[in-house]
């Protein structure tokens, strides 16, 4: 049973890998922990203290700016 839990949660992820590049996939997958604090903190009642928020912010901060950034990029290149 558990073995169909972890085919079901990573089907989804490594049909988007065909799909899309490397690396948004990998920018991407660093806001799984973000998610996973908000899901504890809304579904288990659960509550970060300041430094996981802290954390949660800066990761979503650095996924921003890789974001961009690889925009940026590849708007240069194609000019």
């Amino acid at each position: 049973m558990i073995g169909e839990r972890r085919k079901a949660t990573y089907r989804p992820i490594s049909y988007l890998m065909r799909r899309i590049d490397a690396t948004r996939v990998g920018i991407a997958s660093m806001l799984e922990l973000v998610a996973a604090g908000v899901i504890t903190y809304f579904w288990l009642g659960q509550h970060l203290d300041g430094w996981q928020l802290t954390g949660c912010l800066l990761v979503m901060v650095g996924v921003a700016i890789l974001q961009y950034e690889k925009q940026d990029i590849q708007n240069a290149s194609a000019n």
